[in-house]
């Protein structure tokens, strides 16, 4: 009898000692939103609170999924971001049904594609983002920029580098925000498209359409830069 209780006692103290050390996890993590500028502080700031998991990764990842939602959007999407580093394939269910979230979908877009690679279901997860009409501008750059990033990696091979570029191509016809900061990123990531019959293709879409007054003379003046040279001497 005295047996069994020691081991219920043992057990109930060994269950929260693990709530404890997770509760101090979280504060960690709430610690580290405040500082989020500082990649250095942030970076010690989570492993402090991997360490208050016994750097199980499993227990890790389940506090910042359970984080994520309550979270603010700026802390929400660094949590968020996280998971590229501590989650693995199995964590992108949850990433996935994020990515049509107005205010995370873009950061969760590309998490799913570190983690799930660059598949048919992770470019339809980023490409619905996208075409949210209610998507927030940040998001969609940051997206953008990410798809742009990831297509350089090692790891992608050149149909998917390609099928990535050309998803951030057809968003950036539409997009009526980030113009210039968007052209600049396509600009940076493949050197013959400043020059290119489809960049010229994608400015003349654009001054069809509505964009931000701010964008008006940028198109215009870039789209005079191009037809400036014979357009049969552009890039394709």
């Amino acid at each position: 009898m005295q047996l069994k209780l020691f081991i219920s006692l043992f057990a109930t103290l060994i269950v929260l000692q693990s709530r404890a050390d997770e509760e101090l996890a979280r504060i960690e993590l709430l610690r580290c939103c405040n500082v989020e500028d500082n990649v250095g502080i942030v970076r010690d700031h989570f492993q402090t609170a991997l360490s208050e998991c016994a750097n199980d990764t499993n227990r890790f990842v389940a506090i910042l999924k359970d984080m994520i939602p309550s979270a603010d959007i700026r802390p929400a999407r660094m949590l968020l971001s996280s998971l590229r580093r501590y989650g693995s394939a199995s964590d992108l269910d949850y990433v996935t049904a994020l990515s049509t979230n107005v205010n995370l979908g873009g950061t969760a877009a590309i998490t799913g594609l570190y983690l799930g690679g660059i598949s048919s279901n992770t470019l339809m997860s980023a490409d619905s983002y996208l075409a949210l009409t209610n998507s927030m501008s940040h998001e969609r750059f940051m997206l953008c920029a990410g798809m742009l990033e990831i297509s350089r990696e090692p790891w992608v091979d050149n149909a998917a580098s390609n099928a990535l570029f050309v998803s951030v191509l057809n968003h950036a016809r539409k997009e009526n925000e980030c113009v210039k900061a968007l052209d600049y990123c396509l600009m940076k990531y493949d050197s013959t498209y400043r020059y290119s019959a489809r960049r010229l293709s994608v400015l003349r879409s654009l001054a069809t359409q509505a964009v931000a007054g701010y964008s008006v003379d940028y198109i215009t003046n870039a789209i005079n830069m191009l037809v400036a040279y014979p357009e049969a001497d552009l890039n394709e």
